[in-house]
């Protein structure tokens, strides 16, 4: 179940980003206000804990159990490769959620969801929602590919 559950993500994230309807740093064409929207999502969701560079130094970060990753060495720590799916798979909150473990890094896939419903009951409005959330952890991994030091 989880693997048809990963390949489906992978699908879907593959999908959005060949449809054009993300607009990133990375991809050409990239508008100031897309960069400073990913930057504000950052700053907003994952510099508390892993610092304003992603460097794990963020202030809620020193009361955790564990010490936030760097996320500046994500590439470094894989063998020179940004492991693209398996960062969406940790922001998502796929690889959170495992048996018998917890962790102290939020479900942000299931956050963005309920922000991006809101107060609606709709069905019809929530496959919209759930794209607009993939939508922004794409956003954020992207980002986060950018920061990689060498």
């Amino acid at each position: 179940m989880r693997h048809i559950r990963f390949i489906s993500l992978i699908a879907t994230c593959l999908c959005i980003a060949a449809s054009g309807l993300v607009a990133l740093p990375a991809i050409a064409g990239s508008t100031e206000a897309d960069v400073e929207a990913v930057t504000k999502e950052f700053q907003t969701y994952c510099a508390p804990c892993h610092g304003r560079e992603g460097r794990g130094d963020g202030a809620v970060g020193a009361g955790l159990d564990a010490r936030p990753a760097d996320l500046t060495q994500i590439t470094k720590h894989n063998g020179g490769t940004f492991p693209f799916e398996a960062v969406y798979a940790k922001v998502e909150g796929i690889d959170n959620m495992k048996a018998h473990r917890s962790s102290e890094m939020p479900v942000w896939g299931f956050w963005f969801v309920t922000q991006e419903v809101g107060d609606s009951t709709s069905l019809a409005d929530a496959k919209p929602a759930e794209d607009r959330a993939r939508r922004r952890i794409l956003a954020i991994v992207t980002f986060l590919k950018t920061i990689q030091e060498k």
